[in-house]
């Protein structure tokens, strides 16, 4: 009822009451996964990625175990900035998204997580052709240079690798 009523704090403050004080319940496995799920609903997304990988370590056979490391993922996606900011976020989307494909490739959860990777990916193109730009405009060309071959591994898709491509030129 709490979750339906968006009241996520509350939510999570019940789902861990749940968990520590009926461990052995039916339910403390759905307590585990639902507070996780509360805590990204708050936009907790440290807490709410610790909670997820609790999940997937302590029930790895569980049929949710995609779900939990789709949302590990979302944890990283939703931190992730503008091509001008750190990348890090980004990479860890891909990494967890790229886990989740690997391990489960046949999850509706797998699916989405391509896509996201996909979004993440065109992110760090951007990244690379805003720095590589940046080096250009600063005749610092071996270094445009290097950052605009870092672009090649990347989808033609992604929009900056043609333009990186034309600096290359």
């Amino acid at each position: 009822e709490r979750m339906d009523a968006d009241d996520y704090k509350g939510a999570s403050n019940l789902w861990q009451q749940l968990k520590d004080q009926y461990p052995y319940s039916k339910y403390a496995t759905l307590a585990e996964l639902k507070l996780g799920d509360a805590l990204y609903l708050q936009g907790k997304y440290i807490e709410a990625m610790a909670a997820y990988e609790d999940f997937e370590r302590l029930h790895p056979d569980n049929d949710a175990v995609p779900y939990a490391i789709y949302q590990q993922g979302m944890c990283y996606y939703t931190r992730m900035q503008g091509i001008d900011r750190d990348q890090t976020p980004t990479i860890q989307t891909i990494q967890t998204m790229a886990r989740l494909v690997e391990m489960y490739p046949g999850s509706k959860y797998a699916t989405m997580g391509q896509a996201r990777i996909a979004e993440a990916q065109n992110n760090l193109a951007g990244h690379e052709f805003y720095v590589g730009e940046f080096y250009y405009k600063r005749k610092d060309y071996e270094a445009a240079i290097n950052r605009f071959m870092g672009l090649l591994p990347y989808s033609p898709d992604s929009g900056s690798r043609p333009r990186g491509l034309n600096y290359l030129a």
